[in-house]
């Protein structure tokens, strides 16, 4: 198996840049899939030091936990290797929304509730006036 993913996953090397996907549950509809590293260092155990625009990312990511970017797009000197952040983190820095966090996620509930009630009160004002009709032809 080892075997296999070292066969199918081509090693970086130092200064190459990665796809590092962002769980579904820090992002937000509208924000990208992936962020974009540079790998810094690799260990001699496959383990991966990667840095984006605003730090390390804290962690060290084996080789299944990222794509290879064919093209150099974030160089070494674009990277800033004096901070920390986790991947959360990272995301947050380069969201276009802010941050993916429980208070819109309450506030999306609490609209789609009053939208819910809006069209349950249709309903039945629609369901009323049925009556009304049905009462006025039997009349």
């Amino acid at each position: 198996m080892v075997k296999r993913s070292r066969i199918e996953l081509a090693p970086g090397q130092k200064g190459d840049n990665v796809a590092i996907p962002i769980p579904l549950v820090d992002r937000g509809r509208g924000e990208p899939r992936n962020i974009l590293a540079v790998i810094l260092d690799r260990s001699e155990n496959d383990n991966y030091t990667l840095a984006i625009k605003h730090g390390i990312l804290k962690g060290a990511y084996s080789r299944n936990e990222f794509e290879l970017f064919p093209e150099k797009l974030l160089l070494m000197s674009d990277v800033n290797c004096t901070t920390f952040a986790s991947l959360r983190e990272a995301v947050v820095f380069g969201s276009r929304c802010g941050e993916q966090t429980e208070e819109k996620e309450e506030e999306e509930e609490e609209e789609e509730e009053e939208e819910e009630e809006e069209e349950e009160e249709e309903e039945e004002e629609e369901e009323e006036e049925e009556e009304e009709e049905e009462e006025e032809e039997e009349s």
